[in-house]
């Protein structure tokens, strides 16, 4: 007699599995997402859609971009490599063959992936006819699809809204930690989770003024301040720096000048004034 599937609200046959066919074959495209989902949350990374956070921050760390979209990433990436580190050991193996990105060669599925997203779902794809008669084949399932959930919730969020920080609301006695998103001209933005309603440029100036002592490359503060709605562009802040109105403070892994973001943001006022001064 076939066993039901263990996957919460399945039920349906396993006929010699450990999980069903039809779980298997939500597992399979979960994982034949995780290359696109790559890419996408690089581009939610690229967009400097959130900044800042609460407590006292190193100076010389990098702008914490979309540390939600980073935080699915990781998420993703740790449930994968910690099942490869878990079927390794077990699953069947042969001598390795050629190395191919994407191939039909029996050899390369049983080679140990690498580390990157798309590398570790292709190796688990190359053998879900095995996991799924694994005896933790359920747990995996779960854990994988959960992450892959994750990143797409990140991917999915609507472009066009910019981060202005968390709620922070007082919710008898504790901080509301919902976060906000508001629209580029928005004066104010609304709680999804508890309706109060904030002023966007209040809640952007009180990022900017957490995040003042962050030091990163010319690029990072160009799209950390455009998403705080100052419209800098990194020639900009490279200008302000050849004319000697920033100072850099260290330099990056590749070189780069980093620069202080209290110090661009304001640079950017000052030119702003006498822009405005020379139109008056």
């Amino acid at each position: 007699m076939s066993i039901p599937c263990p996957v919460t609200g399945c039920g349906r046959p396993t006929r010699g599995a450990t999980i069903c066919g039809a779980c298997a074959a939500d597992l399979a495209r979960a994982l034949a997402s995780v290359p696109w989902l790559d890419r996408q949350l690089d581009l939610v990374l690229a967009r400097q859609t959130r900044i800042g956070s609460r407590g006292p921050r190193p100076a010389e760390t990098p702008l914490p971009y979309a540390p939600h979209a980073t935080e699915a990433r990781e998420v993703l990436r740790s449930t994968l490599a910690a099942w490869v580190d878990e079927l390794l050991p077990v699953l069947p193996r042969r001598d390795p063959g050629p190395v191919c990105a994407d191939c039909a060669h029996p050899s390369c599925r049983y080679r140990a992936p690498g580390r990157t997203l798309p590398g570790m779902a292709w190796w688990f794809q190359a053998r879900v006819d095995h996991l799924v008669r694994h005896p933790e084949a359920e747990e995996l399932r779960d854990e994988i699809m959960a992450a892959v959930w994750a990143a797409q919730r990140v991917v999915d969020r609507p472009a066009d809204r910019r981060y202005v920080g968390q709620c922070g609301a007082d919710l008898d006695g504790s901080d509301c930690e919902a976060d906000l998103y508001a629209r580029p001209n928005a004066a104010t933005v609304t709680c999804p989770a508890c309706d109060t309603r904030w002023d966007v440029r209040w809640r952007r100036e009180r990022l900017l003024a957490a995040a003042e002592d962050t030091l990163a490359t010319a690029a990072d503060l160009a799209r950390a301040l455009t998403g705080l709605g100052h419209e800098v562009t990194p020639e900009m802040i490279r200008g302000y720096a050849h004319r000697g109105q920033l100072v850099p403070h260290g330099r990056d892994a590749r070189g780069r000048p980093l620069y202080r973001l209290g110090d661009v943001a304001d640079a950017v006022a000052a030119a702003a004034a006498r822009r405005a001064e020379r139109s008056a």
